[in-house]
């Protein structure tokens, strides 16, 4: 009985003394600097496959926010984050965003965002310089745009007008790219 009370034990210590170890490792943001930090474990069951093409789309509707920016750009910075420092060199990550619903003030230049925001900046611009910077392509969603009176002189430097968000989505589906989820 003391054997197995033992093991036990040392089982619990092992099990307790894993996620320490785990919380050494630092956040950092090695791509998209200040945006989308990751913890980069080397020893765990999946990680970004060498060689492998990464051609991501999302489509973002929500305007909620993590770190002052859009939680779904901020997201998007934490992939290319993951697949940088795993290895996948920047050739072989293409992304494509698209903006609609609310999520469509995240496309728009200060001017345009400061009017219907109190008379803010759009604190997405950083963000979403970085990530173009990086090769991000950005949309907006032309059927959003009409439906808020958004013109296409509205849109920021890095956002190119597209027909319809469903309409890029379906195109880049075609095309082979991995539909990523919110958040």
């Amino acid at each position: 009985m003391m054997r197995s009370f033992t093991l036990c034990m040392a089982g619990l210590s092992l099990a307790v003394a894993a996620p320490a170890s785990a919380q050494s490792i630092e956040w950092t943001t090695p791509t998209i600097p200040g945006y989308g930090k990751i913890k980069n474990f080397p020893n765990v069951a999946e990680r970004p496959i060498p060689g492998m093409e990464y051609k991501l789309v999302w489509a973002i509707s929500s305007d909620t926010q993590r770190e002052g920016v859009n939680r779904t750009l901020w997201s998007a910075a934490r992939v290319v984050n993951l697949l940088t420092a795993g290895g996948i060199p920047r050739d072989d990550i293409d992304i494509v965003i698209v903006l609609y619903g609310p999520a469509i003030d995240a496309g728009l230049t200060n001017e345009a965002y400061a009017a219907g925001h109190d008379g803010a900046a759009n604190p997405n611009l950083e963000l979403m310089s970085a990530l173009h910077e990086f090769g991000v392509k950005f949309y907006a969603c032309g059927q959003t745009m009409a439906g808020n009176d958004i013109a296409e002189s509205d849109l920021n430097e890095f956002t190119e007008m597209s027909l319809s968000a469903q309409i890029v989505l379906t195109n880049y589906a075609l095309q082979g790219y991995v539909t990523m989820p919110e958040g």
